[in-house]
């Protein structure tokens, strides 16, 4: 799935718009960075960047997680 957002204001960073549009943890925002998976008018961008009006914030969700190391846990119930 890949996100694409147009940016109507002024004075917000890129990591502001993924935790309060989006509601994106800091452990995928980290993780989408280092993957190259967040772009700014096709550009790959630090997410502390300022972005202006008409801006156009791209996020491909398109991976897959290594699921080494979890450990399940029986107590939780699933119906």
């Amino acid at each position: 799935m890949k996100l694409t957002y147009t940016v109507n204001s002024k004075d917000i960073s890129i990591k502001q718009i993924l935790k309060e549009k989006y509601e994106m943890s800091e452990n995928l925002i980290v993780k989408l960075k280092k993957e190259k998976r967040i772009v700014l008018n096709s550009n790959s961008v630090y997410i502390n960047h300022k972005i202006i009006s008409g801006d156009i914030l791209s996020i491909d969700l398109d991976f897959l997680e290594n699921s080494e190391g979890i450990v399940p846990n029986k107590a939780i119930k699933f119906n």
